[in-house]
């Protein structure tokens, strides 16, 4: 199976996706398997 190409704005957005579901604090956002980036990268 090859690769998905995505690009730093699909990516961003899924991230607001996730985000705006309220599942998860953001801290917990973050450190989750399917993100692991910083808080900080986030405020930027």
């Amino acid at each position: 199976m090859p690769w998905k190409e995505t690009c730093p704005m699909d990516e961003r957005l899924k991230f607001i996706g996730d985000c705006l579901k309220n599942e998860w604090s953001l801290s917990e956002l973050c450190q989750s398997a399917s993100w692991r980036i910083s808080r900080s990268s986030i405020y930027l």
